[in-house]
């Protein structure tokens, strides 16, 4: 059985247009849209010859001129843009820090609320474990720690809180 990453890139290419600029995937022969239908983490995919893709394996493998050899992160973090500059090859663990916070008593990445202390507790996975990186009184200063942590250790996959600090210098 062939599986859909060996399908020839050429043949791909015969059977839908890949715009690198708006990462919109269409039929070859009448330009509808395909690749257009997100799954339940936001990820378009479909079918095409008969194979089910994912759209940014298919976007990947038209403008480089192969079948990524890994996990594909949304640079971004919006499985649905699969523009050329916002794919990028990571490991499954690079992937993962790229992700936004669970859902919980922070509006912030890797910080919650710790009742029984009444501060702000801020958690890091490093290395696939847990780290305790401290306790803040102000919700906002645990979501700088947690950033300084995410970029020592996840660097350029880290998710941060704060896209912009007050330390970076304006070109």
């Amino acid at each position: 059985m062939v599986k859909y990453n060996e399908m020839d890139i050429e043949a791909l290419r015969a059977a839908v247009v890949y715009n690198a600029e708006t990462g919109k995937i269409q039929h070859a022969i009448n330009g509808s849209p395909c690749l257009a239908r997100p799954d339940n983490k936001g990820h378009l995919s479909g079918k095409v010859a008969g194979f089910h893709f994912k759209a940014h394996r298919v976007a990947w493998a038209l403008h480089y001129g192969q079948w990524p050899s890994g996990d594909i992160d949304h640079i971004n973090g919006n499985p649905a843009d699969n523009r050329a500059c916002n794919l990028r090859l990571a490991t499954n663990q690079q992937n993962q820090f790229n992700t936004k916070g669970r859902a919980g008593s922070s509006q912030f990445k890797g910080v919650s609320w710790k009742a029984a202390d009444r501060k702000w507790q801020v958690r890091i996975a490093i290395d696939g474990k847990m780290k305790h990186v401290g306790y803040f009184r102000e919700e906002e200063e645990a979501a700088r720690a947690y950033d300084k942590h995410a970029s020592l250790h996840h660097g350029q996959f880290a998710r941060l809180n704060f896209v912009c600090s007050e330390n970076s210098n304006a070109a």
